[in-house]
């Protein structure tokens, strides 16, 4: 053999070793199929072994396909089962609803991003009349609205009316400008419901049966806390007491403030919302609205000291009724997040444009999500990716 070419070789071989001994330990190959049953099963046997929870249900959109699995019963004086079409209190995921439903009128011509809320909604005032002239539609839908956060939310809880509450915001502290700080919200937020309203003469309620439920056949899901009495497959909401968990009586707390926390829904139903923020429905919501919901409006700060999103998060901010989480180096490494709460329930929505994965956890009990998905989103993205991005998660503090 020529002399130099059994030197090429020898080189080509030598490089090719040095190169596979120099990739990250922690790589693996990656995979175009992600494992959802395997994840739906590993999820649902923590809540029911570690959790001990109740009752819920989980949906992973991957491959193009969904998935779903639920478990439990829906509450422990009702040994029923829960089921795909049981009905679950949705809490803070009915943000994502509502920017949906804005971005739809704003496609038809109805509203604007823009639009001024003081022409919309003239009698809601605030502490400067800077504020009450700037603040438009886009402000309360991505929490920019610069009033101090959570403005009368605690008379959420009280079950004061939507307009008693806002009819307060005028001796609310103003921290900053319109759109230049983040500052959640739910009595505020919900201002945008009645500006719908105002705009095209329909209940909130109507216009998200008829724009959103209706076409993405999500047949459980309704507004309000007459339509959760009513369901007739219903999971019951329940508190940890002494470590136990009881079942605690349905309120009708929150319920003022459609729009950040008026949806009930179905697991089923969950996961057509999600498949169509992944673009699976084009004729409800098409590209460019949807990279409208997705775009990053304000940077926020809710997880800056979550020992479980340390793993991971890069960056933080709200977009239009969600999270804009940045998970990688790459300018789309973005994860879309919400999470929700109500007394006895709990609610999680997550999905990732890049890798066309997503989850949603529902269960009927008070318990914090944040561990169950940084740790689903760790896996799916070494699996998508081959390679670890997580730190090792850190050990729980001794009390």
């Amino acid at each position: 053999m020529n002399v130099s070419i059994l030197i090429m070789r020898t080189l080509f071989v030598c490089t090719s070793i040095s190169s596979l001994a120099s990739r990250d330990a922690n790589a693996i190959e990656p995979q175009r199929e992600f494992p959802a049953n395997a994840r739906l099963q590993s999820i649902t046997t923590d809540f029911v072994e570690n959790g001990k929870v109740p009752g819920g249900a989980v949906a992973i959109y991957a491959n193009e396909r969904i998935h779903l699995k639920s478990f439990g019963q829906r509450g422990l004086h009702d040994s029923r089962p829960v089921d795909a079409q049981t009905v679950f209190r949705v809490a803070s995921l009915s943000k994502t609803f509502a920017s949906g439903l804005a971005s739809q009128l704003v496609r038809s011509g109805s509203l604007q991003w823009t639009s001024p809320i003081n022409s919309l909604l003239p009698e809601l005032k605030f502490a400067k009349r800077s504020t009450t002239h700037a603040l438009q539609l886009r402000h309360l839908l991505s929490n920019s609205s610069g009033v101090l956060p959570y403005a009368f939310d605690q008379q959420l809880e009280s079950r004061a009316s939507l307009n008693g509450i806002l009819s307060q915001m005028a001796i609310a502290p103003i921290v900053c400008k319109p759109g230049s700080c983040y500052g959640y919200q739910n009595s505020l937020f919900s201002a945008a419901a009645l500006a719908m309203q105002t705009r095209t003469g329909a209940p909130y309620a109507d216009l998200l049966r008829y724009r959103i439920f209706a076409p993405l056949g999500m047949a459980e899901s309704s507004v309000g806390f007459a339509a959760l009495q009513a369901s007739e497959n219903l999971a019951l909401p329940h508190i940890q007491v002494n470590r136990r968990w009881q079942q605690a009586e349905l309120s009708p707390s929150y319920y003022q403030a459609e729009a950040a926390a008026g949806v009930n829904s179905s697991i089923s139903d969950m996961a057509q919302w999600l498949a169509a923020q992944l673009g699976s429905r084009p004729d409800v919501f098409n590209e460019a609205q949807l990279q409208t919901l997705r775009h990053a409006r304000v940077q926020a700060n809710k997880f800056a000291t979550s020992r479980h999103w340390k793993r991971m998060l890069r960056a933080e901010h709200y977009g239009y009724g969600w999270r804009v989480l940045q998970i990688g180096p790459a300018s789309d490494d973005t994860l879309l997040f919400h999470a929700g709460w109500v007394k006895g329930y709990s609610a999680q929505i997550s999905y990732s444009p890049k890798h066309r994965i997503g989850l949603v956890v529902l269960l009927n009990a008070d318990r914090w999500l944040d561990k169950t998905a940084v740790d689903f989103w760790c896996e799916a993205l070494q699996i998508r990716t081959g390679v670890s991005t997580c730190q090792a998660e850190l050990p729980t503090q001794p009390r």
